[in-house]
């Protein structure tokens, strides 16, 4: 199962800036994750609208930040250096 940290190294590897995301490993390992295993082995998780939509949002938001980081580093080919 791919975390936060795993993301990291290999975006590190492609000379990619994501420092930015710190932050975030938290949430996508602690949050995102667990909930996701909990639920893939079976486990029932509540969760309410709002939770809902601020973890939505906040994927979202991730979403669009890696984006940017991704074309930027594609423009400025730093996966060559």
């Amino acid at each position: 199962m791919l975390c936060g940290r795993q993301a990291w190294s290999w975006c590190h590897s492609l000379s990619l800036d994501i420092t930015q995301f710190e932050s975030d490993f938290d949430f996508l390992d602690k949050i995102l994750l667990y909930r996701r295993n909990n639920i893939a082995h079976g486990q029932f998780i509540e969760i309410d609208i709002d939770m809902l939509r601020d973890m939505s949002e906040r994927v979202i938001e991730m979403m669009r930040k890696f984006n940017n980081v991704v074309d930027n580093g594609v423009n400025l080919q730093g996966y060559r250096a």
